[in-house]
């Protein structure tokens, strides 16, 4: 009985001795830490937001990109490669049981035929009592959780991207036709300007300016080409699809830029934010699996316990004679002196996690910044296209007083035209506010990582 009690305690006071050796997880840096001042909001935006602008060309070619895009599918690769890691390291859970069959055959002058075979299960089973593969498969799920974060960002991405290419083209598409109209308004001009200065009513220099003005213009068109053919490659690359501003004017595209629907806006930062933005949820991933493998690390410090098994039948003298091998044994594997490996792993794996508290807190501010500037954006652009309402109805008050005045034989031609030209460059200017309103709430959205609950949707997956 005191035997039994020594042993017992002897026991103890080695598992002590082990556990005293293992180093002490620190602290994280107190400047790893951020806080936010966000809102509680129990509404919610869209989920699907690119279908409340009410444009199914749009739906059709984020469909198109999330089928045809590379990035699309590198993020769903890297997803099945993490779920491979976590199945390899839950593979360490379950005994390994390998078959071993040695068959010979022989013939000699001392044996003039001799068989024999050897056939052997042998059984190998890590006991992980201290729950270090725990912490590696727990690393890995954090890890698959991550990857799949990754690929709602890089979907977020694409389309952040096609929606913006479309919108661009949609405005490109009004003021290119603007632009053409402009062009014959400044072409009339010249005509008349022309034949005033061949009847001396004027100077050559205001035919200069007119023609300085009608080639401008011709250059601005040219401009708006370029920027068509090269948001026409932008949405090809992004969804394999060359779509042509014929193309728009079919029935299931917007008509202008102006007849978009806009989707319902939070008026202030919530507390989803860090709930909807994958890369935030990405990077807490990754900080809670580099804390897992510093645990792992930590208990690297303590003893490993295996358990063997195997059975063996040999065959011998043609197969007609068969003996039968089997036992098993356990050993222990203690760690005594690894030169300093144990602990240099450990400081490895706590300057990860470190990182990873710093990419997180990085991360975090950014998407907080973001989300700030894409607010006050869109504020600012809303004013200006209320002001540019405004100059845009001033302007048609002007142009029908111009149009009355010219029938009455009191305004010219010339002012005709320069009134025509007014309204349409001041819309010009209103399509380009629109497309940049546009873009800013497209970036709002992104900022706000897509309003999808993404943490409580990858927490109920069943990742294990």
């Amino acid at each position: 009985m005191m035997i039994s009690f020594i042993k017992k305690n002897i026991f103890i006071l080695v598992c002590i001795g082990f556990f005293g050796c293992m180093p002490k997880i620190p602290n994280l840096p107190e400047d790893s830490y951020v806080e936010l001042n966000l809102k509680q909001d129990t509404r919610m935006i869209n989920k699907n937001w690119w279908e409340s602008f009410g444009d199914k060309k749009l739906l059709e070619l984020l469909t198109l990109a999330h089928m045809y895009n590379t990035q699309d599918k590198l993020a769903k690769n890297k997803i099945n490669a993490a779920k491979a890691a976590l199945k390899v390291a839950s593979v360490s859970f379950y005994p390994k049981i390998d078959l071993k069959i040695n068959p010979e055959h022989s013939k000699n002058f001392l044996h003039p035929l001799y068989g024999f075979i050897d056939v052997g299960i042998d059984v190998d089973y890590h006991l992980d009592i201290f729950g270090k593969y725990g912490h590696i498969k727990k690393a890995k799920e954090y890890e698959l959780k991550a990857q799949i974060a990754n690929s709602y960002a890089t979907s977020l991405s694409v389309d952040m991207i096609v929606a913006k290419a479309y919108f661009k083209l949609l405005a490109l598409k009004e003021q290119l036709f603007l632009l053409q109209n402009m062009l014959k308004l400044r072409g009339e001009k010249l005509k008349i300007v022309k034949e005033q200065e061949k009847w001396g009513y004027i100077s050559d220099y205001d035919t200069k300016q007119t023609t300085i003005e009608y080639e401008n213009l011709k250059t601005k068109l040219q401009d708006i080409n370029l920027s068509i053919i090269k948001t026409q490659n932008a949405i090809e690359y992004l969804t394999g699809k060359n779509i042509e501003i014929k193309n728009l004017d079919s029935n299931q595209s917007i008509k202008s830029i102006f007849d978009l629907k806009i989707p319902y806006l939070p008026k202030e930062l919530s507390s989803r934010l860090l709930n909807n933005r994958p890369d935030v949820l990405m990077a807490e991933f990754i900080l809670a699996s580099s804390d897992e493998m510093l645990k792992k690390a930590r208990k690297d410090f303590l003893p490993d316990f295996n358990l063997d098994f195997n059975f063996s039948a040999v065959g011998l003298h043609n197969f007609t004679q068969y003996l039968f091998f089997g036992g098993i044994a356990g050993s222990i594997l203690t760690p005594i002196f690894r030169g300093g490996e144990l602990n240099g792993k450990f400081d490895i794996a706590n300057t990860d996690r470190i990182q990873a508290a710093y990419i997180y807190r990085d991360v975090v501010i950014k998407a907080y910044q973001e989300s700030k500037d894409s607010y006050a954006s869109l504020k600012f652009l809303d004013l200006k296209l209320k002001n540019a309402k405004y100059e845009t109805r001033e302007l048609k008050s002007a142009l029908s007083h111009i149009e009355y005045r010219y029938k009455e034989g009191y305004s010219s031609y010339i002012e005709l035209l320069n009134s025509k030209y007014a309204l349409m460059e001041k819309k010009l200017e209103n399509i380009s506010l629109k497309n940049m309103y546009l873009e800013s709430l497209i970036n709002l959205y992104g900022a706000l990582g897509g309003s999808l609950e993404l943490r409580d949707f990858v927490d109920r997956l069943n990742v294990k």
